[in-house]
């Protein structure tokens, strides 16, 4: 009795349209919705982790950074002080100073003068920032009111207004 339709009778099975109720393609839909939505968070998660492994890699390489700097103003500081004790250290005799009653003093002297060049001249680049107290800016501001008064016309906005231009602006050239 090989009646009606059954599929198990040696057929490939791929014959056969498959038919889907109606639910259950809404259900699939929904589905395939919610993969691509949880595809998309993933890769935003993804590229969130990204940007915060780079501004971990950053700090520390800022924290580096200024270890190194720090580094660098003690070795300026300490170099020239290093070759003047290397100088005065040797084994001769030539030298006028280690005789001289003041060599000590001189060699000290010449010491102090070294490091406050070495961080004048830090300051003067910008490397090492210094609060400026208030009677050197009142000093600093009255120079300038000197230099402006003895010295008319000599800032650059003055300039451009004789000329007739405005500061920040050229003539066009023809």
């Amino acid at each position: 009795s090989s009646s009606s339709g059954s599929s198990s009778s040696g057929s490939s099975g791929g014959d056969d349209p498959v038919i889907i109720s109606g639910l259950a393609v809404t259900y699939l839909e929904d589905l395939l919705d919610q993969a691509v939505a949880v595809t998309g968070d993933l890769s935003a998660m993804t590229d969130h982790v990204a940007h915060l492994n780079e501004l971990v890699v950053t700090t520390v390489g800022h924290a580096n950074n200024n270890a190194n700097l720090t580094l660098a103003l003690l070795g300026t500081i300490f170099l020239p002080l290093t070759w003047i004790a290397g100088i005065y250290g040797m084994n001769f005799d030539e030298l006028p100073e280690l005789h001289w009653k003041y060599g000590y003093g001189y060699f000290y002297l010449l010491s102090i003068g070294v490091v406050l060049l070495a961080l004048l001249l830090m300051m003067f680049v910008g490397l090492i920032k210094v609060k400026e107290p208030a009677w050197l800016r009142r000093l600093r501001h009255a120079c300038k009111r000197v230099r402006r008064r003895l010295l008319p016309g000599r800032r650059p906005h003055d300039l451009h207004m004789r000329l007739g231009t405005p500061a920040g602006r050229r003539k066009k050239s023809a």
